[in-house]
This record gives C-alpha cells, sequence and structure tokens, in this order.
C-alpha cells in the first residue's frame, strides 16, 4: 500500500494512508489525545471528482447509542473540518472555537472521566459558539 505523510497540514499532520492502515493509525491517535470521542476525521478527495467524507473516528458508537454517553466533540469537529473544505473559514473557526472551550472547561462525558452527558455537552457547545 502507499503511506506518506505531510507536516504541517492545517489541522496537524495528516497521513496519506490505505484504509485499513489509517483505521489503525486514527485509532492510536485517538486514544492519545484522551478518547475516541476526541478524534475528528477527513477523507479527502482534493480533486473534487467524488465526494470527501468526514466523520468522528469512533463511527456512530453503536454500543452507547441512546445512552447520553457519546461524546459530541468529535463529530462537532469533523463538521467544522468539513466546512473549512468547504471555503466557511469563518463558520469553522467559530465552531471550532466552542470545540476548545468545551474540550477544556468541560462538561466532560464519561471517556473523559466526566458525569456530563452528550446532550449537556452539545448545550455547552452551542452556548460557546462565538456570535450566536
Amino acid at each position: 500500500g502507499t503511506t506518506s505523510f505531510k507536516a504541517g497540514a492545517r489541522h496537524g499532520p495528516a497521513a496519506i494512508i490505505d484504509n485499513l492502515f489509517g483505521d489503525i493509525l486514527a485509532d492510536i491517535g485517538a486514544a492519545l489525545m484522551g478518547s475516541m470521542g476526541m478524534a475528528p476525521s477527513a477523507n479527502l478527495n482534493p480533486a473534487g471528482t467524488a465526494p470527501s467524507l468526514f466523520e468522528p473516528v469512533h463511527g456512530s458508537a453503536p454500543d452507547i447509542a441512546g445512552q447520553g454517553k457519546a461524546n459530541p466533540l468529535a463529530a462537532v469537529w469533523s463538521a467544522a473540518m468539513m466546512l473549512e473544505h468547504l471555503g466557511e473559514e469563518d463558520a469553522a473557526r467559530r465552531i471550532m472555537t466552542a470545540v476548545e472551550q468545551v474540550a477544556g472547561a468541560g462538561p466532560r462525558t464519561p471517556d473523559l472521566g466526566g458525569t456530563g452527558t452528550t446532550s449537556q455537552v452539545t448545550q455547552a457547545l452551542l452556548e460557546s459558539i462565538p456570535g450566536t
């Protein structure tokens, strides 16, 4: 397979790698960040010949669906990456400001040692978006 690394990408180093190995590296990276709930991902098609895909590394987390335990930060961060990819830099920046604020101050979901629910973290994100 093909593997290359790109230093200095907008959101940090980027790995250009086959899917299986990319999944493994993404999971390791998420663990280093503190939780699978913190890691966004993007599968980019820079040429625009096919859609790009933005999603949290953890996917849909079916094992905790409906329990209020899922950490929404990676999903929201992935959405910010999509907005940036689509040229909506201001909206992406505003969302990332909220992600950074909530990641630092809380509330935190159980994956980060907290007691906050998915709804509480989402509400904190919404309240932290500048200009809303």
